[in-house]
């Protein structure tokens, strides 16, 4: 009787003892997801304000200023790189909801 007492102790006590491991792991993860919300919220700040810039440099541009066809440009490299790491992030499924309708709504900026 002594021996599966203790053989019960024991599997309680290793059943319990991998609960805290893996309450751990899943603070470590709502950690890293934070992280990345904070990070896409300032992708999408930079890609606001490309959106915002876009409109009046391509007047310009279409209009030959050379000026602006040099910014123009540089702009839309930017807006490029801004959009592969988004793409990479929503691939990744980093990315919430709220903040991937805000990127889609940016996005129609370009094509207007």
């Amino acid at each position: 009787m002594q021996k599966y007492i203790y053989v019960l102790v024991t599997v309680v006590f290793t059943l319990f003892s991998g609960c805290n491991q893996g309450q751990h792991a899943s603070t470590e993860k709502t950690k890293e997801d934070k992280e990345y919300l904070v990070e896409i919220d300032s992708l999408l700040s930079t890609y606001d304000t490309h959106a915002t810039a876009y409109r009046d440099l391509y007047i310009k541009a279409l209009y030959g200023d050379k000026t602006a066809l040099k910014s123009y440009s540089d702009l839309m490299l930017e807006v490029n790189a801004l959009d592969n790491k988004l793409e990479y992030l929503i691939s990744q499924k980093k990315i919430a909801s709220n903040q991937l309708k805000k990127y889609m709504n940016l996005k129609k900026k370009f094509m207007q």
